[in-house]
Formats: C-alpha cells, structure tokens, sequence
C-alpha cells in the first residue's frame, strides 16, 4: 500500500480490503501526511540532467571518444559518473527502500539568488568563458571545448547552466522546507559541480576553486534568511566534506563589511589598492544570524599508527601556518570567529571513525544545537570515506549515517526538521551503485528518510551516550569476529588476506609463451 500510494495508485490500495494508505502511513505525491509524519512530509530529491553535461563529453563526443581520450581531456575527479553513481537507473539511490523519496527536477536559480552571495563581476567572468566555449563548440561540435576558471577548474559551455541549476536545486528545496503548508520533511540535492570552495568572488586565499563554480550552500542560506525572514531567523551551514569549506566561510564572513587590500605590480614597484567587501543576505545583523561548522582534514601527512590518536599541530595563523598542507590549508585551531558564528573542528588525515564522531558531536553538534538554527544546510561530502581516491579520509557507510541522523534529529528538534543537504565531495565512482560515494549517499539519504527521528527530543549528553555505546558495540563486534576468525600473519607482519579459495601462483612468461604458441598454431591452421 505504501509503495502505490508514493507512486500516485491509490486505485491500486482498494485492491486489499480492510486496508488504507491513512492505516499504512502512506501519502500522496504532495508531501501531506506522507513519509516521517503530517507535520513534516517527506523527504525530497533534487536533481536536472543538465548537470551531468558540466566539464564532461556530449553529443557525438559521447561515441566518438574511447575511454582513455575522455580521461586525457576530462581528467578531474568531480565527473558525472558521480551522479550515475547514484541516479542512473541502477543507481545507489533507485531500489526499492527509496521509492517513497520524492523526485523533483531543480529550477535554475534566480541572478538575485546568485548575487547575494558572489559578485557581479565574478558571475561575469563565468558567464563570458562559458559563451566563448559554447562559439568553439558550434565551429567544431566534434573537439571538445574545454576552459578553465583556474588551475583544477575546468568548465565546458553547459558549465554555468549546470552551476545555475544547483543553486537553483537548493534554493528549491530551501523553498518546499519552509512553505505553509509544509511540502518536504527535508531534503537532498544531488547536483553538481559543488560549491563550498568557491567565495565571493571564485577561488579563496590564492587557491584554486576546487572543482567549483557557485557557493550553493551558502546561497540556499542566503535565500531562506532573504525571502522566508517570516519563517527563518537565523541559519546554519555544517560542512562535513574532508576539505574545509573555505567558500561556504567566505560568503559567510562576507556579511560583515571587511577591508580588502589588493597589490598590483607595476613599473615603479607595487600598487596597493583598499575596499570594503560586503554582500548582506538581510540586514546589518546578519552576522549575529548565521552560523558556519566544518569538520574537515587538516595538517600534513603524520605517521601516527591508525589506532592511536593523531593530533594536528598548532597554528599561528588564520589559514593553519605551516601545518595546513591539506588542500586547501584553511580553517585551522585558530580559524574561529563569533559575529557571524565561524566554528572550525580540524582533524587529521584519516582520523579514525571514532574519533572523528567524537570530535564532531564535541565541537560541532553541542554548539549547533545552541545556536538553535530556524534551517540547517549541510554540505554533505562524501571524500572522508576509507576507501576514497583521496585517501584522506578513514570513514565507513555507517558513519555517514550516523552523522546524518545526528543532524536529523538536531533539526527535528529546534528547527521543525527543516534541513537540506547539497552533494559536495566524493569520487569514488568504480563500481556504480556499489561504490564508496554510492553507498555513503545512499547511507546519508537513507538517514534522512528515518521516520523514527521525528519529534526525538535531541540533546548534547544523549548524543554522547549514544555515540559510545555504538562505538562499544562495534567494538565488541570486532572482538568477536577476531576470536572467530583469527587473522593470518604474513612474514613483514601484514595481515593475509583471506579467499574463499585456494589460489596458485601463476608464471605469466610460461602463460604468455603459452599463447602465442597457441596463437602461432591456428593461424598456421587457416593458412
């Protein structure tokens, strides 16, 4: 009944006497009394097939070009096998457990959503290259016509319609979060290119942009405390990507009037030149309103064994010193801030799974939850998990679910649930749907849907005692599991893999003798 009712059926329901979709917990398509209870509705996924057309081949260059060429032309991380990754039609995010998710196609945001947050000349800038990418590819539709914004940037002529249609996916959201009467519990934008690097005026502190072209984040906050001020007081962004969000804290530390300074070389030595930044979403309180967290990798490379604890050095300046050596080298220990609300929660590379939930429900949830957000945005990145390319990170599918059910729950309780998550990191994209990015974002999405998180009363000490009775647990699952099955030894002391086989070892120069042998006698046959 449930799954017919999300589909629109209801004339299928009649077909189980005694049975409704009001006895099952179903809803119709409008969110009303649907998935997570009539006050919240359900969950919502943003997406537009236009994004998968940023920085990637189309048209004929889909056919035309082998494997190798597009990984030589299009060799960034951020891809659009990140989106098949999950909604393709075998996608992590279309079984089955998901059909009650809301499917809804992202709008392009408004110039007026873009431009509280990012300059005039930077969204111009953009718009130029893009333009002059689209007059390449007319002349010659077979080449690809590849640009680049800065260093990693790259950007193709359906780049800035892409990037309009992410802003445009989570102001929508933001929109259905905070309509009378409510049309979405919370809600997922599975969009690309990300944002949380991108600042005011693109790339921040002399860095690259990191694969991004709009601070998306911070423009669906700007938007709610703008044009839903009867609804939303104050607004919070949580990053937890493995790189800090410098963008996201650019933008926020942008509605405060600061001093810019910029130096110009020229003939008779340099040339300073001073203004003042400003982009109000609101009004001159504004920094009293908003809140900015981040967890993220920070500091060098340490050879700390995964089972101790690592510890980041400290730092002397506001992007971390000499320790910031992780990309991009911001939001250090000292990296803090308290009008607008800035709170950083470095860690270093691959902190483990329980000490990075501890450092995020100390540092990060327990201040939140003070904050008491009226609309939380998550800058869900998916690149801390163990097994991604970057290998920064040493987190599990389970920890991204527990971090999202924390979130949930937090939301549910001093926000009425409204949270809206936008896709950042993650690039592990080998083998589809069954990938590190494709399970964590089905884990997070997952977490979203928990009917059981709404109206839990949330609070700091429970969350803790809830955290370390699930790490005991894990634990002892461990333990337990050792006990079973000890791990083999191999002679440098490495653990030996296990195989549900017995395997011999091969002698590939008698094998490939082996085959040209056999090659050299059919060809003599056809002869």
């Amino acid at each position: 009944v449930q799954v017919a009712a999300a589909c629109g059926r209801h004339d299928l329901v009649g077909c189980l006497p005694g049975l409704s979709v009001e006895a099952c917990g179903g809803a119709s398509g409008d969110g009303a009394g649907g998935h997570g209870g009539g006050r919240t509705g359900r969950t919502h996924l943003y997406a537009h097939p236009a994004c998968l057309l940023h920085a990637a081949p189309v048209g004929t260059q889909v056919d035309a070009m082998s494997a190798a060429e597009k990984r030589s032309l299009f060799g960034q991380p951020e891809c659009a096998d990140r989106l098949r990754t999950m909604l393709a039609p075998y996608g992590s995010l279309q079984t089955c457990r998901f059909i009650p998710v809301v499917r809804c196609i992202a709008p392009k945001a408004q110039l007026a959503d873009v431009l509280r947050v990012h300059e005039w000349s930077y969204y111009e800038a953009l718009q130029v290259r893009c333009a002059g990418l689209a007059a390449r590819a007319a002349v010659a539709p077979g080449t690809p016509a590849i640009g680049r914004m800065d260093a990693d940037t790259e950007v193709t002529e359906h780049s800035l319609t892409a990037a309009l249609l992410a802003a445009g996916a989570a102001v929508e959201a933001v929109r259905d979060v905070c309509a009378s009467p409510r049309r979405a519990r919370n809600a997922f934008c599975a969009v690309r290119p990300p944002g949380h690097h991108a600042g005011p005026r693109g790339a921040v502190g002399g860095q690259s942009a990191g694969f991004c072209l709009f601070s998306t984040a911070a423009i669906a906050a700007a938007y709610g405390l703008a044009c839903h001020r009867d609804v939303l007081k104050r607004v919070a962004i949580l990053d937890y990507d493995v790189h800090h969000g410098n963008g996201t804290q650019a933008c926020v530390r942008n509605t405060r009037p600061t001093e810019r300074v910029e130096s110009f070389a020229c003939a008779g030595g340099a040339v300073q030149l001073t203004g003042t930044d400003f982009k109000p979403w609101l009004s001159l309180a504004d920094a009293d309103n908003i809140f900015f967290g981040s967890i993220h990798g920070f500091g060098a490379e340490a050879d700390t064994p995964p089972d101790e604890p690592k510890k980041i050095a400290s730092a002397d300046s506001e992007a971390g010193g000499a320790a910031g050596q992780f990309y991009p080298g911001s939001g250090g220990p000292v990296d803090q801030s308290a009008a607008p609300a800035v709170l950083n929660s470095p860690v270093a590379l691959r902190t483990s799974s329980e000490a990075w939930r501890r450092e995020m429900a100390e540092k990060l949830l327990a201040p939140l939850a003070a904050f008491r957000p009226d609309l939380l945005i998550v800058s869900a990145g998916f690149d801390a998990h163990a097994h991604d390319p970057l290998e920064a990170g040493a987190l599990l599918d389970r920890d991204f679910e527990w971090m999202t059910a924390e979130l949930v729950g937090l939301a549910e309780a001093v926000c009425e649930g409204r949270l809206v998550s936008v896709l950042e990191g993650g690039y592990q994209v080998a083998g589809g749907p069954v990938s590190s990015l494709g399970r964590a974002a089905a884990a997070h999405v997952a977490a979203l849907m928990d009917a059981s998180l709404t109206r839990v009363p949330w609070d700091a000490t429970a969350c803790a005692q809830r955290l370390e009775r699930g790490i005991a647990a894990e634990a002892a699952w461990r333990q337990a599991r050792t006990a079973a099955a000890p791990a083999q030894e191999l002679p440098d002391g490495s653990a030996k893999r296990r195989s549900k086989r017995a395997r011999s070892d091969v002698d590939y120069t008698q094998l490939q003798a082996e085959i040209e042998a056999e090659e050299a006698a059919n060809a003599g046959a056809g002869e």
